[in-house]
């Protein structure tokens, strides 16, 4: 659906012009308002990150719902917003965002953490640890790569994951 071609869109390529040319030719309006909405939710979170980092939170989310109820299928704008609601001591509404963060993109590893801090907040001790616990699962924190010059085949590095900065011991150890 026209949904889909937003998301091989966003996601760039070949395939995405392909498919956004089929659906511009069966649904040309349909389809051009979806690729608006989907720019408008890119700036609006741009514009969230911005006044979240001035310590603004109520316009941050305010920006951020804008950017869920324009794209509500881009998991990070759900995954933002939490965050957002997190800092603003919001849990029920970060849990909700969190949630539906993890229902578009399973294996997003922060809309897990996300979900457990604000059930946590919530005093759901046993939900916060199963969604911490299925977040853990999917934390990248090696990125292999395959060499192709001088040295031999493959190496690994250290990924930057959830709890610190690339290198962290936290980061590796976890």
């Amino acid at each position: 659906g026209h949904a889909g071609c937003v998301r091989l869109l966003l996601n760039g390529g070949a395939a995405a012009a392909a498919a956004l040319a089929a659906a511009a030719a069966w649904r040309p309006a349909v389809c051009a308002a979806l690729i608006r909405d989907a720019a408008d939710a890119d700036k609006a979170k741009e514009a969230a990150v911005r006044r979240a980092a001035a310590g603004e939170l109520a316009e941050a989310e305010a920006l951020l719902r804008t950017a869920c109820a324009k794209a509500d299928f881009v998991h990070t704008h759900f995954s933002n917003l939490a965050l957002v609601c997190l800092k603003a001591k919001k849990d029920a509404e970060a849990a909700v965002a969190a949630r539906r963060c993890t229902e578009l993109a399973p294996m997003a590893a922060m809309g897990h953490y996300r979900l457990g801090v604000a059930l946590r907040g919530l005093g759901d001790a046993a939900g916060a640890a199963a969604a911490l616990t299925v977040g853990v699962r999917h934390v990248v924190f090696w990125r292999g790569t395959t060499g192709t010059g001088m040295g031999s085949g493959s190496s690994w590095s250290a990924k930057t994951g959830l709890f610190g900065k690339k290198g962290a011991v936290q980061t590796m150890l976890c």
